[in-house]
């Protein structure tokens, strides 16, 4: 309904669709934004790093035993979440290498 919708008058442009996103394999899915492997992979690795963080910083403020527990558990369920996930990772060459850094003054 957009893509032909060209407003000059209001100043309004809409630009192009991406190709590439909107690349379809069926006629079912006209309208479905594809993602990769490795934009999947790193979203996932994200949030577990962030509930990994979020709850670990929980578990240092709890005082009571049984929320301790509680945590304490959640926390190692998430850990073994995260290294299926990045063996997963591993095993698609999905994680990118980190940059060379040194400390050689050329």
């Amino acid at each position: 309904m957009m893509d032909n919708y060209s407003s000059s008058y209001e100043g309004i442009t809409v630009p192009p669709r991406p190709t590439i996103r909107t690349y379809q394999y069926t006629e079912g899915q006209v309208n479905k934004i594809r993602t990769s492997d490795d934009e999947t992979i790193g979203l996932l690795t994200l949030a577990f790093q962030s509930a990994i963080i979020l709850h670990s910083r929980a578990l240092v403020t709890i005082l009571r035993d049984d929320l301790f527990d509680i945590f304490e558990e959640i926390i190692f369920k998430e850990f073994e979440g995260y290294e299926k996930l990045l063996s997963l990772a591993k095993s698609r060459y999905a994680l990118k290498n980190p940059p060379a850094v040194s400390s050689l003054r050329i």
